[in-house]
């Protein structure tokens, strides 16, 4: 039975790409209004976009077949499958957080595939509305325990109304006050997640204190990345303080010392950093 499955993947795969590398020809030789050559334009003809995520469904879910080499790396696979959304998320747009996502949380999911994730922000206050992310974590790990947290209670509801935070564990209320990170941490069964993303409030104490509560919280061998860093030195972005946060500090410089006490061999529960334009991920020990 599993022969046949294998089979039939490869068999999927096989018609998908032919049919791809259809739609790049007439869009050369006949180019029409619907059919676009570029592989990576945001304007894709609808049976393109579902032929690429159709390929990378199957690439990703079972890396060792030969439907794999259709997505040599996984930056190229979140980065299509995110492309493949609209609206999409501005972790590819704006920013390239593909290089970070895809080189440590994809791989993350296929090790671990139950993996309890948290993202921080969910968008409400962006141009094109909230969830564009949320589409696309439910696309990609349809396995994991998915939570999200908001600032915007009415948001939030609404978004529930639509329908389109179903799957998803949402939480509500401020990442810079320390009662209302308890309180996440008390609804989501203690926290112990696995992932956690910062894309939150830009307010370095907001990011600073969300990592002081739930850096404990994360299990060993997880993974917490930190988003839009690049507006750590400017001040209207240090305009608030906390409890484990004093006015005036600056994530990046933290996160620097982090860096230092690493490459001099001191004890601590981190891994490793890596950093990338704009953003960080830290792994845990």
């Amino acid at each position: 039975q599993h022969q046949h499955q294998h089979q039939h993947q490869i068999i999927l795969a096989a018609v998908a790409a032919t049919l791809l590398l259809l739609c790049t020809y007439l869009s050369t030789n006949a180019p029409t209004a619907y059919i676009h050559h570029d592989p990576q334009s945001t304007t894709s003809s609808p049976l393109q976009k579902n032929l690429r995520r159709t390929l990378l469904s199957l690439s990703f879910h079972d890396p060792k077949s030969q439907i794999a080499k259709v997505y040599p790396n996984f930056e190229a696979q979140f980065l299509d499958a995110a492309r493949s959304f609209r609206p999409t998320t501005d972790k590819v747009t704006t920013h390239s957080y593909q290089i970070m996502y895809g080189q440590f949380l994809l791989p993350f999911y296929l090790q671990k595939p139950n993996m309890k994730m948290l993202e921080i922000g969910l968008g409400c206050n962006m141009r094109y509305g909230p969830g564009a992310s949320v589409s696309l974590w439910k696309h990609l790990f349809p396995g994991a325990e998915l939570w999200e947290a908001e600032y915007d209670g009415n948001c939030v509801e609404k978004s529930m109304a639509e329908g389109s935070l179903e799957g998803i564990h949402p939480l509500v209320g401020d990442q810079n006050d320390v009662p209302t990170l308890d309180t996440w941490i008390d609804q989501s069964g203690g926290a112990d997640f696995d992932v956690v993303i910062d894309d939150g409030g830009h307010e370095q104490c907001q990011i600073w204190t969300s990592f002081q509560k739930l850096w404990p919280k994360v299990q060993p061998g997880g993974l917490y990345f930190i988003e839009d860093l690049q507006v750590s030195r400017k001040p209207k972005f240090n305009q608030v303080s906390s409890p484990l946060c004093e006015k005036g500090t600056n994530v990046v410089d933290n996160l620097k010392d982090m860096i230092d006490d690493l490459a001099h061999d001191v004890m601590t529960d981190i891994k490793f950093v890596f950093c990338q334009r704009e953003s960080c991920v830290l792994g845990k020990k």
